[in-house]
């Protein structure tokens, strides 16, 4: 009789962070404009370490695709699913990308994006046994080959990402306004984000051999003119939640992540209080900017329905996007959702402090999208 294989398991921890994946030039200057805390000098250096050796891989993965990657046409216009951390964004790019011809981050190229075309068949075994089986708090699978958003490969590739602060804690308020809301942000390098924005998703047509990209990035909320600019007929998702939940969720969620990759110590820079403001500003920047898109490539879904009937949710999309193969995409949706069937939200309680902190910052927020006010008690 044959026993069921059981699971492999790995907790989500790094020697080095995944900085490792950018040239060492990116590397050498992030930390040059950043403090590091001494606790992380083995964690920073593994990194440069190995940055060090994958370097002559990088340059010739540059030299044998910079022509196929500038010829690469993006005609189809893309999809963005936008939405605050912790907002179901991961289940809909998730079921999004099941159908066959799309195109999407992997976690591998998120992580590597210079090692995808030249270098994966070879490299991405020997991370696969080490890589994490599982994201921390919520235990959503991770595996090298499945969708992920790109705002950590946009991190590796040139100087603007948010996600930047989860190395370097104390510079989140810099991160904040530079490059998250990319203000008072040099030209040059808007410019240079948007170039590699494309050069990625180029790179990951050629990888998986698709067509339409599917995009996941909560920082895009507050980019949506740049966006535009690359793409003027791009469609977007935005997908919202219980502020309370989604709030409390995200600091939970991204303290466990940030024990795992910072160089620097956060004290309480991230506190609720101000991942409360972080998420009003969002949610602000997003309602501010949303009448520049074509209200026929805007959908807007709200988790609590789209959990409970996420068919329903995708054929609203395909409908309003005019995308033809709902019906021949419908039993690769099914296979995903019976996949993931099991899985159990983590339970955790909304505390007083993200209570207070929405009711001060976002009560008009709460009122807008339908929720109802709670009282911190």
């Amino acid at each position: 009789m044959n026993k069921k294989k059981k699971e492999v398991r790995r907790k989500f921890s790094f020697l080095i962070t995944v900085l490792a994946g950018a040239s060492v030039s990116h590397i050498f200057r992030q930390l040059k404009n950043h403090s590091l805390d001494y606790k992380y000098a083995i964690r920073v250096v593994l990194t440069v370490i190995v940055g060090c050796i994958l370097e002559p891989f990088r340059w010739w993965e540059e030299i044998r695709w910079k022509r196929k990657i500038r010829k690469t046409k993006i005609s189809e216009s893309p999809v963005f699913i936008i939405g605050f951390w912790r907002s179901g964004t991961t289940l809909l790019h998730s079921l999004l990308c099941q159908v066959p011809g799309v195109t999407y981050i992997t976690t591998y190229q998120t992580v590597f994006p210079n090692l995808l075309l030249s270098h994966s068949w070879w490299f991405k075994p020997v991370i696969g046994r080490f890589w994490p089986t599982h994201r921390p708090f919520d235990e959503v699978k991770l595996g090298l080959d499945l969708p992920q958003e790109e705002e950590i490969a946009l991190a590796n590739l040139q100087d603007i990402s948010f996600y930047n602060f989860l190395y370097f804690p104390k510079d989140f308020e810099k991160f904040y306004e530079k490059e998250l809301f990319i203000k008072n942000t040099g030209l040059e390098k808007v410019e240079r984000w948007k170039s590699e924005y494309l050069k990625m998703i180029k790179k990951a047509m050629l990888n998986l051999d698709g067509g339409r990209f599917i995009s996941k990035s909560p920082s895009n909320m507050a980019r949506i003119s740049l966006i535009l600019e690359m793409f003027p007929d791009a469609k977007f998702i935005f997908i919202y939640r219980d502020p309370y939940k989604a709030v409390e969720s995200f600091y939970r969620f991204f303290h466990e992540v940030l024990i795992a990759v910072q160089v620097q110590q956060s004290g309480d820079i991230l506190s609720r209080n101000r991942l409360t403001r972080l998420y009003a500003d969002m949610i602000r920047q997003y309602n501010l900017e949303k009448n520049k898109i074509d209200p026929q490539n805007l959908v807007e879904i709200k988790f609590e329905d789209f959990s409970k009937n996420p068919l329903e949710g995708l054929r609203e999309i395909y409908t309003q996007f005019k995308l033809t193969g709902y019906d021949e995409a419908l039993p690769y949706f099914k296979s995903y959702l019976e996949e993931v069937s099991g899985f159990t939200q983590t339970r955790y309680e909304i505390t007083p402090e993200t209570i207070d902190g929405i009711n001060r910052f976002a009560g008009d927020i709460v009122k807008k999208y339908g929720y109802t006010e709670r009282d911190p008690g």
